[in-house]
């Protein structure tokens, strides 16, 4: 009798909710940053893959994947689009022929300035009417939360 079940926040509620705050922001800067990129041809999917192999150049897919909190299918999805479009490129590992390492290309380097462009731009409109300050201690206390989570994950 799923029809009785009635979600228990008011939406008073849901407005002053983190969380929800949180989801809805995420999906609203990856709409933003979609729209931006679309010249460069990376999705926000694409993205999140290439930022983490730009971090840990040599990476494995499975590893990606474990990074990411996604599907290895997904993942390598977006290698093989990446790879495709010369962002990534992939090497056999010497102990594991079932590995590729994965690193990135030049593309991503001649593109860098590009890339960090359009990600000032997206924090400059989304903190465009909050002040310096607030915008500081937003910062500081989403990373003390961000902390909090991995602590939590890491102990549990």
């Amino acid at each position: 009798m799923a029809a009785d079940l009635q979600f228990s926040l008011q939406e008073q509620q849901v407005e002053h909710e983190l969380s929800i705050l949180v989801s809805d922001l995420s999906l609203l800067y990856i709409k933003y940053f979609n729209r931006q990129m679309k010249e460069m041809g990376l999705t926000s999917a694409q993205w999140l893959v290439l930022s983490c192999v730009g971090r840990n150049e040599g990476i494995s897919q499975t590893e990606i994947a474990d990074e990411l909190n996604k599907g290895k299918s997904p993942v390598g999805k977006s290698l093989d689009s990446l790879e495709k479009s010369g962002w990534i490129y992939r090497k056999p590992s010497t102990d594991d022929r079932r590995v590729r390492h994965v690193f990135v290309t030049d593309k991503l380097h001649s593109m860098d300035q590009q890339l960090m462009n359009v990600l000032l731009e997206m924090n400059q409109v989304a903190e465009s009417r909050i002040d310096y300050q607030a915008v500081e201690d937003l910062r500081h206390g989403l990373s003390v939360i961000r902390e909090n989570l991995r602590t939590a994950l890491s102990e549990g």
